[in-house]
């Protein structure tokens, strides 16, 4: 079996689910599989806060390709499609 690959975000409130929907697109444009926006209920991280909040899983780890890709692209290519995702949803 194949290691997960790819990105996703998770959201709880409705604004943080905009954003995580918008940052999501950021990072499948850099040609990151699409995992999509799931419910973060489940995380501390998400679901106890009063702003809105978006956990994001830029890609895995232990998957070879998303790792290449990583590698190509830089951190701050990643971390300007997670920006452009907050700019554009804001």
């Amino acid at each position: 079996m194949s290691p997960p690959q790819g990105s996703e975000c998770f959201a709880v409130s409705e604004k943080g689910y905009l954003y995580a929907k918008s940052i999501q697109k950021q990072l499948v444009g850099l040609g990151f599989t699409d995992r999509g926006v799931k419910d973060g209920s489940h995380l501390y991280v998400v679901s106890n806060t009063q702003a809105p909040a978006v956990l994001v899983e830029s890609f895995f780890v232990d998957s070879r390709s998303d790792c290449d890709r990583f590698d190509s692209l830089g951190i701050e290519k990643i971390a300007e499609a997670i920006f452009k995702g907050i700019c554009e949803a804001a």
